[in-house]
């Protein structure tokens, strides 16, 4: 049975380069801040293990495969457990000898884990790493069907739009954004929240030209919280399956899909 409603918290936080203990220290101390204001997911921003600048001999070292027990994710696995939260977090993906971009989807009371690698990668990332399959399907959790893009993935219509015709609920989207795309962060996310019917939680990181400005959206494409430019921060969005059904109702696109 699925929650008609939810506390979702949106970390904007910074990756420490090359320092995987470093940077899920700093995650459980956010999983621990979250866990205290009652929240039920907790979603970092793109590769938050690792960081996003390196060379690929750096991301070869720190990657780790998509498996239930490797390192990163047992430890993820316990947080979740010990705090009764599940946890949305990135990191490089080693496969023999190729790397991905991967997040994970992790509710451990619920014994669920799930694997997303990213499938369009921007500029440089072409020369690290390996796209995903073009293939974007929702999980069915406890809070609805929750579908993941990461970064680039977002900013074409039909990744976010296959979701929808699936019944996606909530798009999470991990990234590490420039701020000389801010332009187009500020316009996709609410169009993909609007056009598709849904909530969309953009998670993004601070510095390194990152522009910051996480957000969350809901169906009707309403930013209802966005935080700084500059700045950690944790925003915290409340899923309310009322809305979801509001603007289904009220705006038919979903209805009208039949192209």
């Amino acid at each position: 049975m699925t929650k008609n409603s939810f506390k979702i918290c949106l970390a904007q936080q910074l990756s420490f380069h090359g320092e995987v203990e470093e940077n899920k220290k700093h995650c459980a101390e956010t999983v621990r801040i979250a866990a205290s204001k009652g929240t039920d997911l907790v979603v970092f921003p793109e590769l938050t293990l690792s960081g996003y600048h390196a060379e690929k001999e750096m991301f070869f070292q720190l990657a780790e495969p998509a498996q239930k027990n490797t390192p990163s994710i047992e430890f993820f696995r316990n947080l979740s457990e010990k705090t009764g939260m599940a946890i949305v977090v990135s990191f490089p993906e080693r496969s023999g000898d190729q790397l991905y971009i991967m997040t994970a989807f992790i509710d451990e009371p619920k014994g669920q884990l799930g694997f997303y690698r990213k499938s369009k990668l921007w500029g440089a990332e072409k020369e690290i790493f390996s796209p995903g399959p073009k293939s974007y399907d929702p999980f069915s959790t406890r809070f609805g069907r929750i579908g993941i893009l990461l970064c680039f993935d977002m900013e074409f219509p039909e990744p976010a739009r296959e979701l929808a015709k699936k019944g996606t609920d909530l798009i999470i989207c991990p990234s590490v954004w420039s701020k000389t795309a801010k332009l187009r962060w500020d316009i996709q996310l609410p169009c993909r929240a609007l056009d598709n019917q849904c909530y969309v939680a953009g998670v993004n990181t601070i510095s390194d030209n990152a522009c910051g400005s996480t957000q969350w959206i809901d169906p009707f494409g309403k930013v209802l919280q966005k935080a700084s430019i500059h700045q950690e921060e944790l925003i915290y969005g409340h899923f309310d399956k009322n809305v979801l059904e509001k603007a289904r109702s009220e705006i038919p696109y979903l209805k009208e899909m039949n192209f």
